[in-house]
């Protein structure tokens, strides 16, 4: 649950390095989903473990572009074993590189102005 009125704002979401190669116009009041956040550009993703750090930067350098150095993210991974539990990390996009370790197995929230809309 991310406490989102989704009927309200909808959502966009998109596989991280669809989204760095594509760059889809994004809507910034509207919450941005992007999956596997960890393996942007990532060649052979069965051989990866952790975070990819150039793809990671490469995410990074999209989104300050689109939404600028301090827009807020929110991380969410679910418990991958029994005696796992789920991370919720939260940020800045100029950290998200220095946070990678975090980012695996995630999926990374941008919440935009979605408060806002009416």
């Amino acid at each position: 649950d991310l406490s989102m009125a989704v009927e309200e704002t909808g959502l966009q979401c998109f596989e991280a390095t669809h989204f760095v190669r594509m760059r889809p116009r994004v809507d910034k009041r509207v919450p941005l989903i992007l999956f596997q956040p960890a393996i942007v550009e990532a060649l052979d993703v069965r051989y990866t473990t952790g975070a990819y750090a150039p793809g990671v930067k490469i995410l990074q350098d999209v989104l300050s572009e689109i939404y600028g150095a301090n827009q807020e993210w929110i991380l969410l991974r679910s418990a991958m074993q029994r005696d796992d539990s789920a991370i919720v990390s939260t940020g800045i996009v100029s950290e998200l590189l220095e946070k990678a370790t975090h980012l695996e197995l995630g999926t990374l929230v941008i919440p935009g102005d979605w408060k806002w809309i009416h």
